[in-house]
């Protein structure tokens, strides 16, 4: 078994090919790099927002509140389909973070039987994908993904692509402890 995700230490990650992509049921937001500040975005999160109204706007979306704030500050009209409780800053946590995120997302959405793109930054969609595939769900990863950190957030590892390596190589076995992954 690979315990790490293929390309979240490296941002190289395989993307789904674009039939794939193109049979997607919704798509799933997530927040990287939070700020001590709630309103603060961070520009991770607006790259992600920017990416999800630029190329997938037409499905259904459920986000983290920082991504579904960006999106809304970029098309105020567009409507999502839900977004997440709780902060997300805390990654181990059982309600927060992408294990909550995914949960929230299934609950939202109200089946796993649809399959969500993952959108978020590119060393972290890999680690999301594979936490997916364990909660039951057949995620999609689109190409292109943003690879935008954020030097100012809260969280150390989401400044930097040492950081983040860091962050996953020691991360990684305890979510797979806590069978999340």
């Amino acid at each position: 078994m690979n315990l790490y995700a293929k390309g979240s230490l490296l941002g190289t990650y395989v993307p789904s090919t674009p039939e794939k992509v193109a049979q997607a049921d919704y798509i799933i937001g997530h927040e990287f790099a939070s700020r001590l500040d709630p309103e603060q975005l961070g520009s991770a999160n607006e790259a992600i927002a920017r990416f999800i109204v630029e190329g997938y706007s037409d499905l259904p979306i459920v986000a983290a509140k920082r991504v579904a704030t960006a999106i809304h500050l970029l098309k105020p009209r567009l409507e999502l389909a839900g977004v997440f409780k709780g902060p997300s800053s805390d990654t181990f946590a059982s309600e927060g973070g992408t294990w909550g995120e995914l949960r929230q997302a299934v609950e939202i959405m109200g089946s796993k039987e649809l399959d969500p793109i993952i959108v978020s930054q590119a060393r972290h969609a890999p680690r999301i994908a594979k936490q997916a595939v364990k909660f039951g769900l057949d995620p999609i990863l689109p190409p292109s993904l943003p690879k935008d950190f954020d030097k100012e957030s809260e969280q150390w590892w989401c400044k930097g692509s040492l950081r983040w390596a860091a962050r996953e190589l020691i991360g990684v076995p305890v979510l797979l402890r806590w069978n999340q992954i």
